[in-house]
């Protein structure tokens, strides 16, 4: 009995495992989640999705083989989605009784908190039943609603977005919501507000898991499989490299050290006092007080220890703006300033301005009483260097001076702010930035123009160089624009190769000249880029004060630049074929006659070999456009009449790729762009790119390679003039079985000697 029991174990185990491995072997698995959530997943600056739950899924299809396909969308889309049966399985999402009716779900693989968060002027907020009364908002389709529904909150706003609702709440139109600690913390540092709201104990707790539709245990089942396999270290490892060490502290970390602190800078002013007392009336104690001094400055000389070790510049100064004789920090101070503080006053240190702020903040400090901070820089000094002062009274005559630098935090905020409105590839603006812009200027009353530029050729010049020189050519063109942009214009690269501009009080002259100003430029320029012309399809319009709508502006420019294209457009016309061949003959190396002696060769062969008419069509055009390439190669290799170096020629063999990448963007000769990318290959495989040999080589490129290299021999190159047939034929031989198809040489030598083809 017990083994007939083992047998059926062991068999249901191994169907199930048949079941997993020919699931693997399904379509690819489309997952969705939400696109907002970091760090779980979210959208990096290029607007990638990435995240601890994307490079979990990479592991899963690595563990696996079975491919994954990601899409991060507004999270409430992504459950209508999924509910649609678009998507196999929902990641990022809580179970809930409603949910559990709909999905089955995976085993959970993480814990979220989710609070209340308030604005730090709001007081009293403890939990969510303190919150009666008030406008909270949260992301459409999060549990959170649900939880404020059942408490009987009813005044919601749902916004599509834990980003947009951090950005509302950064202008003040909301003062409370619910979110998730780990975005809501990532999005307050990324926005600066951290030290501006304050959030409760968490509301409550979830876990993460993944879903797939109700009645489908096979997919449950395979995908807890999957993520069994991803070791704990692995998962460690990812969860490191995104969660890593959060930044700052606390705001309860910070108040407590804030009280320790005053608490101990009250003891060492008490002490101070007491020690500067005790040394003026030394004389006329006994040795009894003379001993408790003793001990008193003991305990001065271990708090200034301490006071030494913070990095914050402490001062005393009196009512009258006068630093003490005595000050905590004189040696500090001594060495930032060159000279002692001491018994001199604001005005006496610091250069006017900088007096001038300084005496202005502590008048108003010493007329409220109420300790304040203010920031001020140092650049009057020639010290590019911010610091934010705190003022506190001592007693009624002293006050404490405490300095913080504050420099690397306002770079740091500096550069996010960039961030969030530069474009990092071209160093101008970016589409959010310009956006933001338009709406502005769309309130406003007066004469504004919009110019939008699109940057020609730009897919044909990746195709040919790849997309590092691609964004090199962007950085140009961006160059070329700003060079010739007003001050007060707004320029903004809008998409993956379009620019706009807004400007303002200008004309219709002006534009047209900035226009035509910005195109000679391009000219000057273009001789870097003289395979692919560079250049700019234009389009304005100008607004007058009671003129269109901003955005009508806008389509009329981008109406206007899209006329001006058609007129020159380089991607997807057949005159792009006629534009690449004249650019090869401008190199001076592959001209018309070589090119039509190529083809008479080819289609001499290809004839005898009886190819058919599509074939033979195709073989033409292979002659004439193999080397098309070569348009992407520098002028001092192409043309160098001496032998080639290594690295000279490992630059030349780069033409087959680049005519590889050229042919497949161009539809009426894409059917040819393999035989591009290996027409030098030998028979004997010691050809590139590949190393193929004999019948791998496909017969058109073999009949080329012939032809080809008996019409280099018989015609005037950079590097040596021609040589007689004769010659070559001996050439032909000689390679015979190495760089060429012997019966092809054979086929090929045989027409040339029965004179089955005319020399030119």
């Amino acid at each position: 009995m017990k083994k007939t029991i083992i047998a059926i174990l062991l068999f249901s185990l191994i169907v199930l495992a048949m079941g997993l491995f020919s699931y693997a072997a399904d379509e690819p698995l489309r997952v969705v989640m939400d696109d907002n959530y970091p760090p779980y997943a979210f959208r990096n600056d290029d607007g990638e999705l990435v995240g601890i739950s994307i490079d979990l899924w990479n592991l899963f299809s690595e563990k696996t083989g079975r491919e994954i396909e990601i899409t991060g969308i507004d999270w409430g889309m992504a459950q209508e989605k999924m509910k649609t049966g678009e998507f196999d399985v929902i990641d990022t999402i809580f179970k809930n009784e409603t949910r559990e009716k709909i999905y089955d779900f995976t085993q959970p693989y993480t814990q979220i908190d989710t609070s209340l968060y308030f604005h730090k002027n709001i007081t009293g907020i403890k939990d969510i039943e303190s919150a009666r009364g008030f406008s909270i908002a949260t992301k459409r389709g999060d549990y959170s609603i649900e939880i404020l529904n059942e408490n009987g909150l009813d005044s919601i706003v749902m916004y599509d977005s834990y980003e947009e609702i951090i950005e509302i709440a950064e202008d003040g139109e909301i003062v409370m919501f619910i979110m998730d600690d780990l975005p809501a913390q990532y999005f307050l540092y990324k926005k600066g507000l951290q030290n501006e709201f304050r959030y409760t104990e968490p509301l409550y707790s979830n876990q993460f898991y993944r879903a797939v539709k109700k009645g489908n245990p096979k997919l449950l089942t395979y995908l807890n499989f999957g993520f069994n396999q991803i070791k704990d270290s692995e998962k460690k490892e990812i969860y490191e490299a995104w969660q890593g060490n959060k930044p700052g502290i606390s705001e309860e970390a910070e108040r407590i050290l804030w009280r320790w602190a005053g608490g101990l800078l009250s003891l060492l002013f008490l002490t101070s006092v007491i020690s500067l007392y005790s040394r003026r009336q030394v004389k006329e104690k006994t040795k009894e007080l003379a001993g408790a001094l003793h001990e008193n400055r003991k305990l001065a000389e271990r708090l200034e220890t301490i006071i030494y070790s913070i990095p914050d510049m402490m001062f005393i100064v009196d009512r009258k703006g006068v630093f003490a004789e005595d000050m905590i920090e004189a040696d500090k101070a001594t060495k930032f300033m060159g000279r002692n503080f001491g018994g001199k006053s604001i005005e006496e240190i610091f250069p006017p301005g900088l007096a001038k702020g300084y005496r202005q903040g502590l008048e108003r400090f010493v007329e409220t009483g109420v300790t304040r901070t203010f920031e001020c820089d140092l650049m009057e000094m020639g010290l590019d260097l911010q610091y934010d002062l705190r003022l506190t009274w001592i007693n009624e005559d002293l006050i404490l001076v405490m300095t913080r630098d504050i420099t690397e935090r306002n770079v740091s905020n500096k550069k996010l702010y960039e961030l969030g409105i530069m474009d990092s590839l071209t160093g101008v603006y970016n589409r959010n930035f310009f956006e933001r812009e338009l709406s502005n200027i769309g309130k406003e009353k007066g004469n504004f123009a919009i110019m939008v530029c699109d940057v020609d050729a730009l897919k044909l010049f990746n195709d040919i160089m790849g997309h590092i020189s691609g964004d090199e050519y962007l950085r140009t063109v961006a160059g070329v624009m700003k060079k010739n942009m007003p001050e007060e214009a707004v320029l903004a690269r809008v998409g993956g190769d379009e620019f706009a501009v807004i400007f303002k009080n200008t004309t219709l002259t002006e534009l047209e000249k900035i226009k035509q100003s910005i195109k000679i430029d391009l000219i000057k320029v273009g001789g870097d880029y003289q395979f692919v012309p560079i250049g700019l399809s234009i389009g304005y319009a100008l607004r007058n004060l009671n003129g269109a709508d901003i955005r009508e502006l806008y389509r009329s420019a981008d109406d206007e630049m899209y006329r001006e294209k058609t007129n020159h457009r380089y991607t997807r016309s057949s005159g792009d074929i006629s534009l690449l061949t004249k650019m090869l003959e401008a190199r001076n190396y592959e001209t018309e006659a070589h090119a039509n002696r190529l083809e008479k060769y080819c289609n001499a062969i290809g004839t005898k070999l009886k190819f058919p008419e599509s074939k033979m069509n195709s073989l033409s055009l292979f002659a004439k456009f193999h080397d098309i390439g070569k348009i992407g190669i520098k002028d001092s290799i192409l043309l160098k009449p001496g032998k080639l170096t290594s690295d000279e020629f490992e630059e030349m063999k780069k033409h087959s790729e680049i005519g590889y990448r050229i042919a497949n963007s161009l539809p009426d000769i894409n059917h040819i762009a393999e035989l591009i990318h290996m027409h030098h290959e030998w028979y004997d495989g010691s050809g590139y790119p590949f190393g193929i040999e004999k019948e791998e080589i496909p017969i058109e490129c073999r009949i080329l390679a012939v032809a080809d290299a008996y019409d280099a021999i018989t015609s005037d190159r950079p590097y040596r003039e021609a040589l007689g047939k004769e010659f070559a034929i001996n050439e032909l031989k000689s390679c015979s079985g190495k760089q060429f198809d012997s019966n092809i040489v054979d086929l090929f030598i045989e027409m040339l000697k029965n004179e089955d083809m005319d020399e030119d």
